[in-house]
């Protein structure tokens, strides 16, 4: 998966699956797995699988439903929990990325999501 450094410097790619393409953040400091805005929720089918309490980068602590789903990511059918909030943009957490290598390359604004080749096979 390629991407961007957006105008903001946050490292960006686009999710694809079911007709629904979504820029998202890759959040490094995010332990998760997916953030989507809140105006996706009847759109993405997920089961509820209960409330979770996520601590944010403020210190506050919140409480969120959180939801299983499939999606396809970076070309593979992959199992994720997801929770939704009013945002614009989908955050992608290091949960998701525990199989990929991240390269973001500040100068030239690029972003390299890729399969990592020490655990391929």
């Amino acid at each position: 998966m390629q991407g961007v450094v957006s105008p903001r410097g946050l490292p960006t790619v686009l999710l694809h699956d079911g007709g629904i393409s979504l820029p998202a953040t890759v959040d490094t400091g995010f332990k998760g797995d997916l953030e989507l805005p809140l105006v996706l929720r009847d759109q993405v089918p997920g089961r509820w699988i209960g409330r979770i309490r996520s601590r944010l980068a403020d210190g506050r602590v919140i409480e969120e439903d959180n939801f299983g789903l499939e999606l396809t990511f970076d070309g593979e059918a992959v199992r994720a929990q997801a929770t939704f909030a009013p945002v614009k943009h989908a955050l992608i957490g290091t949960r998701l990325l525990r199989r990929h290598r991240l390269e973001i390359e500040f100068r030239s604004g690029s972003v390299l999501l890729q399969k990592s080749a020490l655990l391929l096979g």
